[in-house]
């Protein structure tokens, strides 16, 4: 068997990546893997594989060869355990990446891209350190901070190598494709030359990839969670199905008129029930967002209902109404009588995502 460019993305999809970016992301595996099949030789010798996580990990896709790999439409999940997405890499790195003896040599050393976008909701410390002490010299880790919003502290302790991709930019997402799809042929070229040490990257580019130096640390002590961005989980009163609803705050994309201290909504989607299960349990409700703060109003994705914010002062969770009256909760089975609010409310307590 010929020796094997294991490439792997370890992609971070919690609730602040819906909309844009996830579908974008969508895309951008897709033009990476019909990049690299018109050249024959990561096509010989590249194999792919693709792991999301966000309170939990899970592999998408294993490590599959370019002629045959399918993409898959990538979930959604709350919170971003950065931990359980590295736990899981080494894992799969253990599991199908092999390694040369005396006798054989193995497959080349693995790259991998992470991408994320956020702070690690839960400790990540014990992965990391098994990281640095492990596999850090078996892989070359390619880190992607998303906007420049990421952990950057955390991220270099894992890499030497973190990037900052400016996604703001002019046809920044299809600069950024093109620049993975360079750094992955590059890095094949250098290992089938004998170089198999370090990662070979693609020059950067200024305006949509930048090295981590150029940045500003983030502040010790910085929150987990960014209120320039809230995202709630509602369910559908009809089909129980949940639904994501992301409010940004100065948002370009918005229908609304913002105050200086609300946020507009800029995405509705429907969400599959693997929401569930990339969510730790307890974190689609780990804390609470003042609901008279989030400006704008969208219809059920899933059954067209025209109130998709009807909030169930039981277990403070939202889900849709077709109007005012009588209706249950979908989420805790609570039968209550639902009416507007009324004008001028403040402090009205809603579940929040980790983001």
């Amino acid at each position: 068997m010929s020796r094997r460019l294991p490439v792997f993305f370890v992609l971070d999809v919690s609730e602040s990546m819906a909309g844009a970016n996830i579908y974008q992301m969508e895309e951008a595996i897709h033009t990476i893997l019909s990049n690299l099949r018109k050249d024959p030789s990561s096509l010989e010798s590249v194999y792919v594989s693709v792991i999301v996580f966000a309170g939990k990990a899970r592999t998408l896709v294993p490590l599959t060869e370019l002629v045959g790999f399918q993409p898959a439409p990538l979930p959604i999940g709350g919170g971003t355990d950065l931990g359980a997405g590295l736990g899981h890499l080494m894992s799969e790195i253990d599991r199908s990446v092999t390694r040369g003896t005396s006798d054989v040599k193995g497959d080349w050393k693995p790259l991998v891209f992470l991408l994320t976008d956020g702070h690690p909701t839960k400790e990540s410390k014990p992965q990391i350190d098994k990281w640095n002490a492990e596999f850090r010299r078996r892989a070359n880790l390619v880190a992607v901070s998303i906007g420049g919003h990421a952990d950057h502290k955390i991220l270099n302790q894992l890499t030497d190598d973190v990037i900052v991709f400016m996604d703001s930019a002019p046809d920044a997402f299809a600069k950024f494709i093109k620049w993975i799809s360079v750094s992955i042929q590059a890095q094949g070229d250098s290992v089938r030359a004998g170089n198999e040490e370090g990662v070979v990257l693609a020059k950067l580019d200024d305006d949509i990839v930048k090295p981590l130096r150029r940045f500003d640390e983030p502040q010790p002590g910085q929150a987990t969670l960014d209120d320039n961005c809230v995202v709630i989980i509602g369910k559908c009163e009809k089909t129980k199905r949940p639904y994501l609803l992301k409010f940004e705050k100065n948002s370009q994309d918005s229908f609304y008129s913002s105050s200086n201290d609300s946020l507009d909504l800029t995405t509705t989607m429907p969400l599959m029930e693997t929401y569930f299960e990339l969510t730790a349990a307890g974190e689609s409700a780990s804390t609470v967002y003042d609901l008279t703060k989030l400006n704008g109003a969208a219809a059920c994705p899933h059954c067209s209902s025209p109130f998709s914010m009807a909030l169930d002062g039981n277990c403070q969770n939202i889900h849709c109404i077709d109007g005012p009256g009588k209706h249950v909760c979908p989420w805790c089975g609570n039968v209550d009588e639902y009416d507007f609010f009324e004008e001028g409310a403040s402090g009205i307590e809603v579940n929040r995502g980790q983001g």
